[in-house]
């Protein structure tokens, strides 16, 4: 017979299959890896600005 589970008992990360320092890295990981890519964003953003500007410049030494 299948009892009715009446609180919730927190389980230490052990029984969770799951070390604090394993939880800790792999949120250090996805932090890393979005400011990572939130880095490269902000480079190519720039790169493609600092292109334009350049080619703006090019256009206006010509007329």
């Amino acid at each position: 017979m299948h009892r009715k589970q009446v609180g919730r008992k927190k389980l230490p990360f052990s029984k969770m299959g799951r070390s604090p320092e394993q939880f800790e890295n792999h949120w250090l990981i996805a932090l890393n890896g979005w400011f990572i890519a939130l880095t490269l964003s902000n480079q190519q953003f720039f790169l493609g600005v600092s292109k334009l500007i350049h080619w703006a410049s090019m256009e206006y030494t010509f007329l």
